[in-house]
């Protein structure tokens, strides 16, 4: 990384990206950004299934399902 001259993507333009990638995929967040939301929740009903703060996580998800909503949720952590 030290000869690495780009300058970092800014905040701005990734949080768009973000928002433009959950039109079309349920389960999208920033990740290695701190002090933004990056969590990943029910596409469903908005309940939050995984919660991230840093390297740790909190899992909601109940036998592939939202505890809340019963959908099925696919992905692999």
């Amino acid at each position: 990384m030290y000869k690495f001259t780009v300058p970092s993507t800014p905040i701005e333009r990734i949080i768009k990206c973000r928002d433009i990638a959950k039109e079309y995929l349920n389960y999208v967040y920033v990740g290695n950004v701190s002090g933004i939301d990056n969590n990943t929740y029910c596409p469903n009903c908005g309940y939050l299934l995984v919660k991230r703060n840093g390297y740790n996580i909190d899992l909601s998800i109940k036998e592939s399902k939202c505890p809340r909503c019963k959908k099925e949720i696919n992905f692999v952590l």
